[in-house]
């Protein structure tokens, strides 16, 4: 019933309106890619617009053109792994809190990640981050799981668990396994550094002996990242020519100040699941801190704190890279929330912060995130800003159009050539060509300029440049130009190519 419960409030948070906005942000760059494999069938190269573009894994790709294989080349398709990884992700941390702390804690853990705000925009979008975040949850609390609490939760009472019993042998190391192929498949490394700090701390808790001995998790890890990796060199390689796109530099360290504020800032992040670590300090030194069930959730909370100082230590200034630690305070709140309305807990001074933090009863509190996220959602999608790109391509469509209905024209079609654009926003070229396909036209963009003299004939040919790449390239080619265009903070021209 539960399961239902929290799938259902998922559906809410995360599905409404799902398909109304067009692509915003970077969606672009891992939808392009994804709907290329789907119509090409070449699902171990990486192209955009013609061009191998290697900057992340193919994990998301794959999923976006998978979906859009089954329900379509929509929006909706494209954002549907995220809603789907969303919702697995509370199912999986509802699961492990219920086996750590009860049924109450369960699905108030559940809950706290289904309503988390941090998350809401990430479950809507065709983006690699709700994957990642999910991806490196399920691994963190199965190592948890397997490494600390089958040593301490031997003696922990089994009242409301025994439907759980029969997984337990498995749960762990099957959640390490994909979790670290689903984390690495989608965004490489990024969750490194929540490994090392569940690790770390789980050694530490249970100690490195005990720990080592849990063979399976550690054969599970390595296998799911070890064919990730595979999977990630395979397709590297089938992509890889002269002209790739790939990851460019880094951004660590590159502001340090952001940097030294970031677990201040993974704090306010986390809010307000991020609140239970209130009540977890000012328990952390009494007597009812050695419990199991106090135990387990010690253990998350300084897990989710070691990873920040691990990614605080590599550089990272920006709360969003640090948001695949955030899985792990969820069950954290699930347990002080049941603690503090069951009546169980043995401290007064948290059991009435616990209950001041949810406003005083224990609905209220979900009830206004989830009004929230509803109202959040319509507004997001509903604004004028969602829907700019994809009126820029098909106003691009139209131009191209009249330009082949004119004496000017030519039976290639037309060519649109980008390159500081497709950086920018690539779904502006994407919806044009979904545009042009609507009338008959075939509309083809290329990425990085190829020359224009080789002979190819590619009919009518424009340069889409962003401000600033003008001065270079037109005069070179003799371009005109037609119209300018605005979308979010970026400024582009359309320029026809002369004869």
């Amino acid at each position: 019933m539960w399961a239902g419960l929290l799938i259902a409030v998922c559906l809410l948070v995360y599905g409404l309106w799902l398909g109304v906005p067009g692509f915003a942000s970077s969606e672009g760059h891992r939808v392009v890619p994804g709907w290329t494999m789907a119509r090409t069938g070449e699902w171990l190269k990486l192209e955009m617009f013609e061009t191998p573009y290697l900057r992340k894994p193919p994990g998301m790709p794959w999923a976006i053109g998978a979906s859009a294989s089954v329900f379509g080349f929509n929006e909706w398709s494209a954002r549907l792994p995220s809603l789907l990884a969303a919702t697995i992700g509370v199912l999986a941390c509802w699961w492990f809190a219920t086996r750590w702390f009860g049924r109450g804690a369960g699905l108030a853990a559940g809950l706290a990640q289904a309503l988390a705000p941090a998350l809401w925009s990430w479950g809507r979008s065709a983006e690699i981050e709700m994957t990642c975040i999910v991806g490196a949850q399920v691994m963190g609390l199965g190592l948890v799981h397997t490494l600390v609490f089958r040593e301490v939760g031997r003696d922990a009472p089994r009242a409301e668990r025994s439907a759980f019993e029969r997984l337990d042998a498995i749960a762990g190391p099957l959640a390490v396994g994909i979790g670290a192929f689903v984390a690495v498949i989608g965004k490489g490394s990024a969750s490194g550094p929540v490994l090392a700090g569940v690790l770390g701390v789980c050694w530490w808790r249970s100690g490195l002996r005990s720990a080592l001995t849990r063979q399976w998790a550690l054969a599970a890890l390595a296998l799911g990242a070890g064919v990730a990796g595979v999977l990630w060199w395979r397709v590297w390689t089938r992509s890889y020519a002269l002209g790739a796109v790939t990851e460019e530099g880094s951004f660590l360290w590159e502001k340090p100040l952001r940097t030294l504020m970031l677990i201040p800032a993974a704090w306010v992040a986390g809010l307000p699941a991020s609140l239970a670590l209130l009540p977890q300090a000012l328990s952390a030194s009494r007597e009812e801190a050695r419990a199991p069930s106090y135990w387990i959730a010690g253990t998350l909370t300084s897990a989710w704190l070691w990873a920040l100082i691990v990614f605080t230590v590599t550089g990272v200034g920006n709360p969003r890279y640090a948001l695949p630690a955030i899985g792990l305070l969820f069950p954290v709140a699930g347990f002080w929330a049941a603690r503090a309305w069951s009546g169980e807990a043995a401290d007064a001074i948290a059991e009435r912060l616990t209950r001041a933090l949810m406003l005083g009863r224990a609905w209220v509190l979900p009830v206004a995130l989830l009004v929230g996220a509803v109202v959040s959602a319509y507004f997001y999608t509903h604004r004028e800003e969602s829907h700019v790109t994809r009126r820029v391509g098909e106003r691009i469509a139209q131009i191209a159009a009249a330009d082949l209905a004119s004496e000017t024209g030519s039976a290639g079609g037309v060519t649109v050539i980008a390159d500081g654009a497709i950086e920018a926003r690539p779904d502006v070229l994407l919806y044009a060509q979904h545009a042009a396909a609507d009338d008959a036209i075939r509309l083809r963009a290329l990425w990085r300029k190829p020359a224009l003299s080789t002979g190819e004939d590619r009919g009518v040919v424009y340069l889409l440049l962003r401000a600033g790449e003008a001065d270079e390239h037109v005069e070179q080619v003799g371009a005109r130009l037609v119209e300018t265009f605005r979308f979010g903070r970026y400024e582009a021209g359309l320029y026809r190519v002369g004869e």
